[in-house]
């Protein structure tokens, strides 16, 4: 598995790098193969995909069902509005028809818990940022580490929620993260992209890369959105970012270990480990879905 996921990432190109103050996106282009026909996630939560509150509600997973009549894509940073409680999705999986189960989650409003059986999630909040959404693969204590993102967000932006709730933060800074998502265009054969954001000092890569321009369409807002969040409230700095330094990140890729894989239902999640970088790998049916990658330097 790790040859497919390095032969697919060796096979994208780096296209224009946009730059808006302290964040940079750079386009990663594949080649224009047919997308398959699944839904992903806001898709299928109107239109028969069910998730709730287990019969005995447990923060940590929560009860899928996919009764849309197609397969569907959840990928690992998304978040989920409803339920007991609001919640991160903590793992990336690819769901055939029919399948019920368990999803792995990680709460994002830490101050409100209503717990009813079978109460449903029915809203789609988008990404959360990579900071966060990182944080949830921490070794100790994921989800004490996922609200200290939240809180240090919350924080920095001055952008503050009765219930911690990372929804209330992002409508807070909508104009600010307006500002940022108006500079960033998806381009024609797209399929992934590496943001850059500057860190007091230091800067943060993240890749996303998907299967498909389509399915990267589908998630494009959302995503800059996220990365645009990171770099709201920080000392403003015009970041720099070179083709080549796009290119010794995407590296990172080759040098990481596959590691930890769940199963659920017909994709792959792998861990991915290098020396200065986390991230995870998608893979169904001999096909990188998604994988996300990020370093701190």
């Amino acid at each position: 598995m790790k040859a497919l996921l390095d032969k697919y990432v060796s096979g994208l190109s780096i296209g224009s790098i946009d730059l808006h103050r302290n964040l940079g996106i750079a386009a990663l282009l594949g080649s224009e193969a047919a997308a398959e026909d699944y839904l992903v996630l806001e898709e299928a939560l109107s239109g028969g995909l069910k998730i709730m509150e287990q019969q005995r509600p447990d923060v940590p997973e929560v009860d899928i069902e996919n009764n849309t009549g197609r397969e569907v894509l959840i990928v690992f940073g998304e978040y989920l509005l409803g339920g007991g409680q609001n919640r991160q999705v903590a793992s990336n999986v690819y769901l055939e028809n029919g399948f019920r189960g368990k999803l792995p989650v990680k709460c994002v409003q830490r101050g409100r818990w209503n717990p009813n059986s079978g109460k449903e999630f029915t809203g789609y909040g988008g990404y959360s940022p990579a900071t966060t959404k990182m944080s949830s693969r921490a070794k100790r204590d994921a989800q004490g580490t996922v609200w200290g993102s939240i809180d240090d967000i919350s924080e920095r932006t001055q952008a503050f929620s009765r219930t911690s709730d990372l929804s209330e933060i992002y409508s807070k800074q909508n104009s600010s993260l307006e500002e940022y998502t108006g500079r960033f265009i998806q381009l024609p054969g797209q399929v992934g992209l590496v943001a850059v954001i500057g860190l007091n000092g230091k800067r943060m890569f993240v890749a996303d890369i998907f299967d498909s321009s389509k399915t990267l369409e589908k998630h494009y807002a959302s995503l800059v959105r996220a990365h645009a969040l990171d770099a709201c409230g920080r000392p403003v700095e015009k970041i720099d970012v070179t083709k080549d330094e796009v290119s010794d990140f995407l590296g990172e890729f080759f040098n990481a270990k596959l590691e930890d894989a769940k199963n659920i239902s017909l994709g792959t999640d792998y861990t991915l480990s290098g020396s200065d970088s986390t991230g995870t790998a998608l893979i169904s049916r001999e096909k990188v879905r998604y994988a996300c990658l990020s370093r701190i330097k």
